[in-house]
């Protein structure tokens, strides 16, 4: 089975694949590996590496895992399926019966299994597998479930796991006190943050919320107001509610699973993470529409500008905004359209938050070099000055 990881976390996911191993000898079941197809590449600001993984589907007699499904409060769940595997839709709207003693009850998770021979998928309570299967599969379901918010966090840019303290916190307070963060400082993943001995935008968020003692958080709330929450965040957090309880989830789990957690009025902190990338994907949703319209707009009339290694002043608009975490820590992707409709692109360094998309600037920058990305022409500037301030 092939994946796409982050080429920083490689590292990580070998960690996590000694650790399953370990629990693979005492099951007697085929263990995990995986090699890489292909050397680290770029794309838009970050590193990634295709890997191959063998050994993802723990098989018992006639059955095999297929996977977890976790319970909501709204009575929906959230769908764990074990990598490369593919969990029945219907099974999203199932309630816990469990097949074996033919209860309905409250769980916190339920197992489906698959019959190798018949293909019939089988629902069992935790407490059932054993008496159905013959064996206890409940230490390995759960590892497989760790295993896969592993896969998730090495290979999701923004996903980042919850933490183990088990509280809530309102579902739209969490959200605008998240983009406020994101706004101020950029945002940072579980697994960078562990990567880089930092603090995770999950982490931050929570501190801020729920109160700190940490100096360095409360200098960051202190200096960017991250408390001083507006109508305006509040109207974004609703906007990327709305965005994400619409969004098309059919085959993608991870689209799946965020949008039942941001339904919940109430958000428990094993989630956090998943609720915070809800943030920067509504972020990139919007840059990338707004890009696709104006290269609509543009695409045929984009030529380069400026001679390399000159420095010149550009009247621009801004049309994309993304920022990335790259070997060398955060940066921000900028993209302008120029009164010609030319395009130019700014990698900048750190989390760049002093312009905003479809307004207009006079800035002043070095032309780098001059390219084609995408079949059309862009020039590339660096040491970028904002000369004017935003005019609608």
């Amino acid at each position: 089975m092939n994946f796409r990881i982050l080429a920083s976390r490689f590292f990580e996911l070998t960690s996590a694949f000694e650790k399953l191993n370990k629990k693979s000898e005492k099951y007697n079941t085929e263990k995990l590996s995986f090699d890489c197809v292909n050397d680290p590449y770029l794309e838009d600001g970050t590193y990634f590496q295709d890997i191959i993984v063998t050994g993802m589907i723990p098989v018992i007699g006639d059955f095999k895992l297929i996977g977890v499904l976790e319970y909501l409060d709204d009575n929906t769940n959230i769908v764990k399926c074990i990598p490369g595997e593919n969990m029945p839709e219907e099974y999203r709207d199932n309630d816990f019966f469990c097949d074996h003693c033919k209860t309905s009850r409250y769980r916190k998770e339920v197992v489906v299994v698959q019959n190798n021979l018949t293909k019939e998928y089988v629902q069992l309570g935790k407490n059932c597998l054993k008496d159905y299967l013959g064996i206890s599969l409940e230490g390995l379901v759960n590892k497989f479930s760790w295993l896969q918010d592993a896969i998730d966090n090495c290979s999701n840019p923004d996903f980042c796991s919850g933490g183990r303290i088990t509280y809530s916190c309102n579902n739209r307070l969490y959200l605008a006190t998240c983009l406020k963060i994101v706004n101020s400082i950029g945002f940072v993943s579980k697994g960078k943050a562990d990567n880089d001995s930092c603090m995770s935008t999950s982490f931050i968020t929570s501190e801020v919320v729920f109160g700190t003692s940490i100096k360095s958080v409360n200098n960051l709330i202190n200096e960017h107001s991250l408390r001083d929450i507006t109508d305006g965040d509040y109207s974004f957090v609703d906007e990327a509610l709305d965005w994400i309880a619409n969004v098309d989830d059919k085959g993608n789990d991870y689209l799946y699973n965020l949008k039942m957690i941001s339904r919940q009025d109430e958000v428990m902190s094993k989630h956090f993470g998943f609720l915070a990338s809800l943030i920067p994907a509504y972020q990139r949703y919007l840059s990338s529409e707004a890009e696709k319209k104006v290269r609509a707009e543009n695409q045929k009339d984009s030529e380069y500008v400026g001679e390399v290694k000159k420095r010149m002043s550009f009247d621009v608009k801004c049309v994309f905004i993304k920022l990335v975490d790259t070997m060398y820590g955060t940066s921000t992707v900028l993209k302008f359209i120029d009164k010609d409709g030319n395009n130019l692109v700014w990698f900048g360094s750190g989390a760049i938050t002093d312009y905003d998309l479809n307004e207009e600037y006079t800035i002043k920058g070095t032309v780098k070099k001059h390219e084609t990305y995408n079949g059309i022409k862009q020039t590339q500037i660096n040491r970028v000055k904002n000369e004017s301030l935003a005019t609608a």
